[in-house]
């Protein structure tokens, strides 16, 4: 998993027959909630905590956390990060197996709140969508 601004870059350099690469934005974009003023990272909180508090299913999961991001990158009018996935041949089989002989426990909740807008510092503004640009290709 790689959370960073244009991650979708490392695909084809790290991927193989028996990975799973999940990349926070598209090789072109940046990602959003990096920094010292976020608990988490957008892709980070949405697979990471919520979408494994709900599947052990690494994919799974993936495609809730992006749904989530898109929803909240449209709410929030930023340029969309496209999150991108890249499974290997072999890899549903390694993982299945993984998933069979894991136990998960119960799912727990984040214990840090997200700041509320007027204790965030000033930063750097993340791009935005022109107007009247849905952002879907």
């Amino acid at each position: 998993m790689i959370s960073a601004c244009y991650s979708g870059g490392f695909a084809r350099a790290l991927g193989n027959r028996d990975s799973l690469l999940l990349m926070a934005a598209r090789r072109d974009r940046p990602s959003f909630g990096c920094g010292n003023d976020s608990v988490a990272t957008y892709f980070g909180r949405a697979w990471l905590v919520d979408g494994l508090n709900d599947t052990v299913d690494f994919v799974q999961a993936f495609e809730q956390a992006r749904l989530a991001i898109e929803r909240r990158e449209i709410a929030e009018g930023l340029l969309p990060s496209l999150p991108q996935i890249n499974r290997g041949a072999r890899i549903d089989t390694t993982l299945a197996a993984w998933r069979a002989g894991f136990t998960p426990g119960p799912a727990l909740p984040y214990p840090h709140a997200e700041p509320e807008p007027e204790d965030v510092p000033e930063k750097i503004i993340p791009p935005r969508l022109p107007t009247g640009k849905s952002g879907s290709r």
